[in-house]
């Protein structure tokens, strides 16, 4: 059972934070192997990522829900492949630390399932802390850049 908890800085107070972290269109095009998604309403979507787990690589649609949503801080979800045997869940929590700073942390708990779920589970365990990484760091540069570019 892979997860994978991250925490990082972003130079935007807040609530700029929450208009991007509550926004699954938003966020969903930064992720590593982005390919496509579609929302099906406010809180529920289907995201197709390309991944790359060395000799498999393929792509997987997943969908996300939102199912904890308590603004201006949290953003809480799930993910279930439909072409995969894979669920997992997730949140970001967002905490002012400053009128123009705010921590996010990350967490996302990945459980493939099937025979093959403990080659899975040890390709994803050396994937997952660099992909979150990638995504932490776009996420955040984006996030400011939007900021900057409406102050």
């Amino acid at each position: 059972m892979p997860d994978v908890k991250y925490t990082f800085e972003v130079q935007a107070p807040a609530e700029a934070v929450w208009t991007r972290i509550s926004d699954m269109s938003f966020w969903c095009k930064l992720m590593p192997g982005y390919v496509s998604h579609e929302m099906i309403d406010e809180r529920e979507s289907l995201w197709t990522i390309k991944g790359d787990l060395g000799i498999l690589n393929k792509s997987v649609t997943f969908r996300v829900t939102i199912t904890e949503w308590d603004e201006p801080a949290k953003v809480g979800f799930t993910l279930k492949a439909t072409n995969e045997n894979v669920a997992g869940d997730g949140y970001f929590l967002a905490e002012p630390t400053g009128p123009d700073t705010t921590k996010v942390t990350g967490y996302l708990d990945l459980r493939p399932g099937g025979r093959l779920a403990p080659v899975v589970n040890v390709f994803m365990k050396q994937l997952m802390p660099k992909v979150t990484l990638v995504f932490a760091k776009a996420l955040a540069k984006k996030i400011e850049e939007e900021y900057r570019s409406q102050g």
